[in-house]
């Protein structure tokens, strides 16, 4: 089992880490939200205080943020993940930020010597809580490979769509033809009853 950071614990954040602990994997949190911590912390995992404590030893770094600065702040910024991440680990971002957000994190971490691949999230929150979500996995074929036994974990079907930066962006195209298939079956909706 890995030892993995989760910094994030929001609505889809706190149920995809308690299928983390569910699945035997040691969890090092951190979160604003210290409610969201101890809630974890009674399941098992490890209540850390900063970005930095919470990625210590770990072989993972898991951020599920709302926005795509809160992400680089929780890498990069003041006791950030890359101030103790070591070498060997895997960042994962399964945020849903903007794209090019998304390539400069990447690029900014290869450039320090550490390597991140991104896999945001498909489904809703009940599917975060059973552990369903569709995962959108941008990587290298060694990236998705490493992180596949961590990623099953909280979803039931994993999809790999190309090289680093490319999960953002399929998730990107599913989000506008859901949105786009419910304006059209809303105008179809009121056609039926005119």
């Amino acid at each position: 089992m890995a030892t993995i950071a989760f910094i994030g614990l929001g609505q889809m954040g706190t149920p995809m880490a308690a299928n983390l602990l569910r699945h035997g994997h040691r969890l090092q949190v951190f979160d604003v939200n210290k409610l969201a911590i101890e809630a974890l912390v009674a399941q098992g995992a490890a209540a850390c205080t900063t970005p930095a404590a919470a990625a210590e030893k770990a072989e993972f770094v898991i951020t599920m943020l709302p926005n795509g600065g809160l992400v680089r702040d929780v890498l990069l910024g003041e006791n950030g993940v890359c101030q103790t991440l070591a070498r060997n680990a895997l960042v994962i971002d399964m945020s849903t930020i903007h794209p090019l957000q998304t390539d400069s994190l990447i690029n900014d971490l290869a450039a320090r010597g550490f390597s991140m691949m991104d896999v945001p999230v498909g489904r809703t929150s009940d599917h975060a809580k059973s552990g369903t979500l569709l995962l959108l996995a941008g990587g290298t074929p060694e990236q998705v490979t490493r992180a596949e036994p961590v990623l099953m974990a909280m979803g039931s079907e994993l999809i790999h769509a190309g090289g680093p930066g490319m999960g953002i962006r399929v998730k990107l195209i599913n989000n506008y033809m859901s949105i786009a298939l419910n304006a059209l079956s809303a105008e179809a909706a009121v056609l039926c009853e005119a």
